[in-house]
């Protein structure tokens, strides 16, 4: 098993690919967060098994909210995931495979984040892309709550990707 990281953003329809395709290279479970890049603001959690993935709304980037509102003991966490200009925004998924050829699943994911060229026309481009595996912007659970609240936040929806 490997954590494949990344710092620029999926693009939505080289995700939808790879996800009907699966992950090739012996990989037989992955799970973690992901960056897409037609939601700049949320994260999205990545689970797949064997035929199977899916992808669940998460909670805003930290990089959205004002830090003053980050829930306690949270700022040093992110701050060491932290690079400008996009700050906690990432891929880290783990990925676990028998007879695993690491170098496979990380090219097939590796294609399927934007390129430089994508990536240098920013969120604003971004957000005009086709958004074909994202879960629905008011389908996001409204994150944890900061120090001092009791806000219960309801269930998310989850999308099948099959």
């Amino acid at each position: 098993s490997f954590i494949y990281r990344a710092r620029r953003p999926f693009h939505p329809g080289r995700l939808k690919a790879l996800l009907a395709a699966n992950l090739p290279g012996g990989v037989v479970r992955s799970k973690g967060v992901i960056w897409v890049a037609t939601r700049h603001e949320d994260s999205v959690v990545w689970n797949h098994a064997g035929v199977h993935s899916n992808l669940e709304p998460s909670i805003p980037w930290h990089a959205t909210v004002p830090r003053a509102h980050w829930p306690c003991q949270m700022a040093r966490e992110v701050d060491k995931v932290w690079e400008e200009p996009y700050g906690d925004r990432r891929q880290e998924i783990v990925v676990i495979g028998v007879k695993m050829d690491r170098a496979v699943p990380t090219a097939a994911l590796d294609a399927a984040l934007v390129t430089e060229e994508e990536l240098a026309q920013g969120p604003e481009a971004w957000s005009k892309w086709a958004d074909e595996v994202s879960p629905a912007p008011d389908d996001h659970l409204a994150g944890p709550a900061s120090c001092g609240s009791s806000r219960e936040e309801p269930p998310a929806k989850v999308q099948k990707v099959s």
